[in-house]
């Protein structure tokens, strides 16, 4: 009988606590540190034990002011007497079940001085009063958690609810006597299906305490890759959860689809939730090191190879996300491309994870060939998705060098990982000779026609700075009001462009660019650009150089005018040719000119009252690092009178901008720069 082991187990710890009295000092020090250092997770503490001792019915309650505690899990035998009396003194192994140290139970000791326990049809008692009287000594000197006792009488009305418990299927209940009520409420008013997911066996968790009434269903379903994690009642949600080993990766699903959960849920779980952030919208579990309270992971060896775990589980999941299955996986790039908290736990997976994804991920071209992620071509950032996708489906010389379109269709994100991997582009020679094709000319909107020689262009200038020869196609289609024709043709009179085609032209080139493509292609640039006049030419002898952060008189500007229109009127001011190029793509929005013929290449931001940041685009930092000392942000802040300009030269030198994941894009919320007023009407 269990009485006979709790007596046995109990004479012994009692002669030995008065043979070594100082020790059971020391043990009540240690029981009162784990208390204070466990505060907040006493029901995590008892749930976890309830999961080890394979319950799949829990139920909490208050009765008569004392917590009760019910599991239908594997009763008391005499190794769970030892383990729960003595610290570190588990059964339990790593890795085969979520407590290892034996030490948990001892924070139920901040709820109480006495804890019943009902189990193997017996009931017993940790008691400091017992103990105190039984060794003669302060009760403040004595640990809750130690000494076990038979229990000689109890509580006619508690006995019988115990004993009604029991009949319910109950095995195991806990009585936490006359118990601190308010902390073990605000725990369980926190108590969320996160708790659950990565549990092996609790299906049940019902909770009546203190006016709240709480049921938790959990249903398991295994698949051949994961398993399907439901849950029914205050919330009902389901999770995709992948196994390997100890460890596990969670997702959330709507729809039978993968989608990124909210940044409150997205934990490091050591099979139960601890405090620290995932870096993705999802949850990850493993065998981690954490402090005593098991709230933080300790960065050891052992966790830092869990973490290398981690990694590699998500990669493989990466991969076979790429293909179809029960459940949708498309959206798992996104996730893992939002990273959201960089502690030294997340850098190292992060990193990890992408050093697994830089060197061991390989797509399938539609060519037929495989190819690491890192020498899939990009196509520019210039480009919409959509032209993108009509770029890879339609234009031979694209589609051949791109991965197979199916994959697209089934994740349409992958631009995005390629965007980040690859170190690869497709070259402005390849982009211009997409319009050789004719089948592919007569797909394209104006505007995509007028993107694409837009770009040809920009090469064109880039290749004509660095020295570099630049190849355009032999032939060049262009859509005609008679069809798409060669566009050396345009010349002859009765072969004229689309009206459409010439705007979207000439409202994505500069009248200098359109004379540049003109002179590349051999036409007359009359032929496809509506505009009258080249850029004027400004002789430096004419006018004499202006310096342009001179200050002066500022100009007065009507309010309405745009920021682009703004930054123009002011560099007019100083005597400077602007150009509104916003249009075109090129990575900056305003082209200005001195009049002693220097470029200077404006970007302008304009910011309302009250934000104390800014982005730029991939686009815009790579033509603020290609210009340097020639690239300027300009920011406006407008008020209901006067606009302050802030002019910031080579910013990427002067800011520090830090890279966050939504498409790329550059932030700063530090700035500084020559500032000015301009009035407004």
């Amino acid at each position: 009988m269990l009485n006979n082991i709790i007596n046995k187990i109990s004479a012994a710890y009692l002669s030995e606590a008065k043979n070594s009295p100082s020790l059971i000092e020391d043990m009540a020090a240690m029981e009162k540190y784990m208390a204070e250092s466990y505060s907040g997770r006493i029901f995590i503490e008892l749930l976890q034990n309830a999961d080890d001792v394979n319950s799949t019915d829990i139920f909490v309650e208050v009765f008569d002011g004392n917590i009760i505690f019910a599991n239908n899990g594997r009763p008391f035998d005499e190794n769970d007497l030892v383990a729960i009396s003595r610290t570190g003194a588990s059964k339990k192994t790593r890795g085969n079940s979520i407590g290892y140290r034996g030490i948990g139970f001892k924070s139920t000791a901040y709820l109480t001085n006495e804890i019943i326990i009902y189990s193997n049809d017996e009931f017993f008692t940790f008691s400091k009063s017992k103990c105190a009287n039984a060794l003669q000594k302060p009760i403040d000197k004595i640990p809750t958690v130690r000494i076990p006792f038979v229990v000689d009488s109890i509580d006619s009305t508690l006995e019988e609810h115990i004993l009604t418990l029991n009949k319910q299927g109950y095995n195991t209940i806990f009585v936490f006597t006359n118990a601190k009520m308010e902390l073990f409420i605000e725990e369980i008013k926190d108590l969320n299906n996160g708790y659950f997911i990565f549990l092996r066996n609790i299906k049940r968790c019902q909770i009546r305490v203190s006016g709240l009434d709480k049921c938790i269903q959990v249903i398991r379903q295994n698949n051949k890759r994961h398993q399907i994690v439901s849950f029914f009642g205050s919330n009902n949600e389901e999770w995709a959860v992948i196994f390997r080993g100890s460890e596990a990766i969670a997702l959330k699903l709507q729809n039978n689809k993968v989608v990124p959960c909210n940044s409150d849920e997205a934990l490091f779980h050591c099979f139960l939730p601890t405090t620290e952030k995932s870096p993705y919208h999802l949850k990850i579990n493993a065998d981690f090191s954490t402090d005593p309270s098991r709230k933080h992971i300790t960065l050891d060896a052992l966790t830092q190879a869990a973490i290398d775990n981690i990694a590699t589980l998500l990669f493989d999941i990466l991969k076979f996300a790429l293909k179809e299955q029960d459940v949708d996986f498309s959206q798992f790039i996104d996730i893992i491309l939002m990273v959201g908290s960089f502690s030294t736990l997340n850098q190292r997976l992060s990193a990890k994870l992408d050093s697994l994804i830089q060197k061991s991920f390989f797509l399938e071209l539609e060519n037929g060939t495989r190819q690491s992620i890192q020498k899939c071509k990009k196509l520019p950032d210039i480009f919409e998705n959509s032209e993108k996708s009509l770029l890879r489906t339609s234009a031979n010389i694209i589609m051949k060098q791109s991965i197979r379109t199916d994959c697209y269709q089934h994740i349409s994100s992958i631009d995005l990982l390629i965007q980040k991997f690859s170190k690869e582009s497709f070259t402005a020679e390849e982009i211009s000779e997409t319009l050789s094709e004719k089948s592919f000319v007569e797909k394209l909107s104006p505007q995509t026609y007028a993107k694409i020689l837009s770009f040809i262009v920009s090469s064109a200038k880039h290749a004509s700075v660095a020295s570099k020869p630049f190849s355009s196609p032999h032939t060049i289609y262009l859509p005609t009001d008679t069809g798409v024709v060669p566009i050396g043709q345009v010349n002859d009179s009765n072969t004229k462009p689309k009206e459409s085609i010439k705007k979207a032209i000439s409202e994505s080139l500069s009248p200098y660019d359109a004379s540049l493509f003109s002179s590349i292609v051999g036409i007359d640039k009359t032929t496809i650009y509506s505009h009258e006049s080249d850029l004027p030419r400004i002789e430096a002898s004419q006018k004499q150089t202006k310096d342009v952060l001179s200050k002066g008189s500022m100009p007065v500007v009507a309010k309405w005018r745009s920021a682009e229109q703004q930054c123009i009127e002011l560099e007019k001011h100083w005597g400077n040719i602007a150009v509104d190029v916003s249009r075109q793509n090129v990575g900056y929005d305003v082209e200005s000119t001195t009049p002693s013929g220097e470029k200077r290449y404006i970007e302008v931001k304009l910011l309302n009252n009250g934000t104390v940041s800014f982005t730029i685009t991939n686009n815009e930092y790579t033509a603020a690092h290609q210009y340097g000392d020639r690239y300027v942000i300009c920011l406006i802040m407008q008020g209901e009178r006067e606009s302050k300009v802030l002019y910031i030269k080579n910013p990427l030198e002067k800011l520090s901008f830090e890279k966050r994941v939504r498409q790329w894009e550059w932030y700063c919320e530090n700035f500084i720069g020559e500032e000015f007023l301009i009035e407004l009407r």
